[in-house]
């Protein structure tokens, strides 16, 4: 699973990758271990997402400077999402939370020099 994340107040964006040996890294970091829970949340959440990544859905809301826009791609497709849009399936919050926290695991020292435009949010499981 790959995840790109871009906005919200921060108006960073950040590249995270998970594999799946369970390590990680923030943008072109070192690879770190991550928590297990954390490694099987990733990899519960790509299970979720394959239907409607393969349905190629996109569950979109008007442009706000203060709301995350989020792709998620699988082996199956892609499906991209805004937070905030009413309506969305329960898997793409539990993504977007994900996101989140392997942002904090990961990411930790380098957030506050990760404004580089054009790099976004990566899970790869």
């Amino acid at each position: 699973i790959a995840l790109e994340v871009s906005g919200g107040f921060e108006g960073d964006r950040v590249r995270l990758t998970v594999t799946q040996d369970g390590r990680g890294r923030c943008d072109d970091g070192a690879l770190m271990p991550i928590p297990s829970e954390r490694l099987i949340e990733a990899r519960e959440v790509e299970r979720e997402l394959e239907g409607l990544a393969g349905e190629g859905e996109s569950f979109e809301g008007q442009g706000s400077p203060d709301r995350r826009s989020y792709v998620a791609r699988t082996q199956s497709g892609s499906i991209s999402w805004t937070e905030g849009v009413p309506g969305l399936p329960p898997v793409l919050p539990r993504a977007a939370l994900l996101a989140q926290q392997l942002r904090d695991d990961l990411c930790s020292g380098e957030m506050a020099d990760s404004t580089t435009p054009g790099a976004a949010v990566e899970s790869t499981i």
